[in-house]
């Protein structure tokens, strides 16, 4: 949609902003939950620590790829506001269950499950959201929606523990994110029924930029036969896998001994990981500023460039001229860290002024969970990687192929397929209704 004088946006979009921020959030703290208590899960259910870190993490990750599949729908047909509702009475009641069911592994299993079908659609929702602002607004709006996994990452990492000390019990630890859950409700509620809540932009030429359902598979097939799109894919894949398996291969690349890793001890590993939490909320918040006014909206270019870069400095970290030493260690993986964490914010600024409203929904729900999927699979292959060689080296180097994977995509991401797919004309509007 053109954005012109005759577009009125909602009024109270602002807050919509703040609640589906406070809502990512929420749902990155109760993913996270069980991320600092492995060792007490599994002593308590009888399982090692792989078995109880399959049951806590890689189950919901499943379930969070399924529930975004399904979430995307579900925004277009009920809205964001009621589906913030229904996801987030979930999370209350799973946090809640923990202490009761979740002492064993069927009651984890089923707990889990739930968590990340109601995770699921949340992931979804970014660009439904971002479409209730002009597009001037929307890359900033993506970046700050970006900003709060770290920060929910973050606040996990500190208040579990801290409930666990207090308590000595780690099913009261992850029940106690409960209270995230509850203020994230009181937000959803307001969003979801207060009059002043439109639901999206209105353009006075009587084709409003509202979900219409009768439009929306025509729409999506097109989409669907279009390059961009697939290009969209790629590059959404290979940042999944990228975030996923650095998270989780580069921690033990830094902290173990020679040859498995660089030999730098847990304590300097973690240190230097948090670092890249925070290269990656930087980047995330910087997103608007590079897409806007540095790059011009130009997506592709933009895009390719942080692929670029991320690949470079993914080869770097195996080099001994920069692991060995300290500064040029810090400067890559910080560097690492802000280039991907913006490639998000813009693609998902893509799909929200790229396509019609009638699929948004659906089709960041299709990426969301291809990425979900993606990023398992990239664990997988890394984990294997490692098997096979005993070394973190390949693992780090097959990074390094994945961007470049995703800056081969990203000059096809061409601006504006929302013209191909097309927009519904007033009398199938009509029509739709």
């Amino acid at each position: 949609m053109q954005e012109t004088e005759q577009v009125t946006y909602p009024q109270h979009r602002w807050f919509a902003l703040v609640t589906v921020c406070a809502v990512y959030m929420v749902a990155i703290v109760v993913l996270l939950s069980p991320t600092t208590l492995i060792a007490h899960i599994s002593h308590s259910i009888g399982a090692d620590s792989g078995e109880t870190t399959l049951i806590t993490m890689s189950e919901v990750d499943f379930f969070t790829a399924g529930g975004a599949l399904l979430g995307g729908a579900l925004l277009d047909r009920f809205g964001v506001g009621r589906v913030y509702l229904g996801c987030l009475t979930l999370l209350l009641l799973c946090t809640l269950a923990v202490p009761v069911a979740g002492g064993g592994v069927p009651g984890m299993l089923v707990i889990r499950a739930l968590t990340g079908a109601a995770i699921g659609p949340i992931m979804a929702s970014g660009p439904s959201v971002t479409m209730r602002f002009p597009e001037r607004e929307r890359a900033t709006v993506i970046g700050v929606q970006g900003s709060m996994v770290s920060v929910g990452a973050a606040i996990s990492m500190a208040f579990v523990p801290m409930v666990y000390t207090a308590t000595g019990s780690w099913q009261w630890a992850m029940a106690s994110v409960a209270v995230f859950c509850v203020v994230g409700l009181a937000l959803a509620v307001v969003f979801a029924f207060h009059p002043g809540m439109a639901a999206a932009p209105t353009a006075h030429s009587g084709v409003p930029d509202l979900p219409l359902p009768g439009l929306g598979i025509a729409a999506l097939r097109g989409a669907l036969r279009m390059p961009a799109t697939w290009a969209l894919i790629a590059c959404s894949l290979a940042f999944s896998w990228l975030t996923r398996a650095f998270n989780d291969m580069t921690p033990n690349y830094l902290s173990a001994s020679a040859p498995t890793g660089i030999g730098l001890g847990p304590l300097r590993g973690g240190s230097l990981m948090s670092m890249v939490q925070f290269a990656f909320i930087a980047g995330a918040l910087a997103s608007s500023l590079l897409l806007a006014k540095v790059f011009r909206g130009r997506v592709r270019a933009l895009t390719t460039v942080l692929f670029t870069v991320a690949a470079l400095a993914y080869y770097a970290i195996r080099l001994p001229a920069v692991y060995g030493n300290s500064h040029a260690l810090e400067g890559v993986l910080l560097l690492t860290g802000f280039a991907v964490s913006v490639t998000n914010p813009v693609l998902l600024a893509y799909i929200a002024s790229s396509y019609p409203a009638e699929i948004v929904g659906k089709l960041a729900g299709f990426v969301a969970s291809l990425g979900i999927l993606g990023g398992l699979a990239g664990v997988a292959v890394e984990s294997l990687t490692l098997h096979a060689t005993g070394t973190y080296q390949t693992a780090i180097a097959l990074f390094a192929v994945v961007a470049l994977v995703g800056a081969g995509a990203a000059p096809l991401l061409r601006p504006a397929p929302r013209a191909a797919v097309g927009r519904p004309t007033p009398a199938l509007v009509d029509q739709a209704r």
